[in-house]
């Protein structure tokens, strides 16, 4: 994750920048990044990017937000483009074509962007009662218990009242092993397998959808957390 400049895109003021400050000093000290908050959900963002195929995703970001708020981002260089959002399926927006179209769009972080989303939504990091949790491999969320109830259930189940925890350098490298691990059992690989490019995020949008679909429910993973697994040159595993 050398010679990096990273530009993050998030929908929450307050878990996902801390979340990525914090994960970004664990995984390597520090590493060059600004977080721009949007303070809209993914289809109110989603809609207007992948209809502009003039401006490229941090000029867009700015004409949407204004200067004041995407703070200075402008003046800046950056290598890649990150892009971090919830699922939303409970959203009166919810939309499956926008959610194919921006997933295939955004899948180059050095280009448009690489759009990491979350099901149901960016709790999903610590919904597992303990590490190693393997239980969580099949772990679902339905959405009949009613989506604004999701973190109350996540702080219920977890043995982590602090999720803080796991974002100390001995534990994440579990935690995120454990999501590849969770990856390759939605996409029905093998275990060993440990490369993950775009395509599979758009396997697994797919698998979401039919999901969805069938059963009113989301298989619980923040595919964010394989960020860390793509970009960091250190080698997670359950024996980290």
């Amino acid at each position: 994750m050398k010679h990096k400049n990273i530009l993050f895109l998030v929908e929450g003021e307050s878990t996902e920048k801390h979340f990525i400050s914090k994960a970004m000093k664990t995984l390597s000290g520090y590493q060059p990044h600004q977080i721009v908050t949007t303070g809209h959900e993914f289809y109110q963002i989603a809609r207007e990017l992948i209809s502009d195929h003039y401006l490229d995703t941090k000029d867009l970001i700015i004409e949407l937000l204004g200067e004041e708020r995407t703070e200075g981002i402008r003046e800046l260089y950056f290598t890649d483009i990150i892009l971090v959002y919830d699922f939303d399926a409970q959203s009166n927006q919810f939309s499956e074509s926008i959610l194919r179209k921006a997933q295939k769009k955004f899948s180059n972080s050095t280009e448009d962007g690489q759009l990491f989303l979350s099901y149901p939504m960016f709790e999903a990091y610590y919904h597992i009662k303990r590490l190693p949790d393997y239980s969580f491999l099949n772990q679902t969320f339905s959405y009949d218990l009613g989506s604004a109830n999701y973190k109350n259930i996540v702080h219920i189940e977890t043995e982590y009242n602090d999720p803080g925890i796991l974002l100390k350098k001995n534990v994440f490298g579990k935690l995120i092993y454990l999501n590849v691990q969770k990856l390759n059992h939605l996409l029905q690989r093998k275990d060993s397998e440990m490369s993950i490019d775009s395509k599979d995020f758009c396997r697994l949008l797919d698998i979401q959808l039919k999901q969805y679909h069938e059963d009113h429910s989301v298989f619980v993973i923040n595919t964010f957390i394989l960020f860390f697994w793509t970009f960091s040159s250190l080698q997670y595993s359950s024996e980290y």
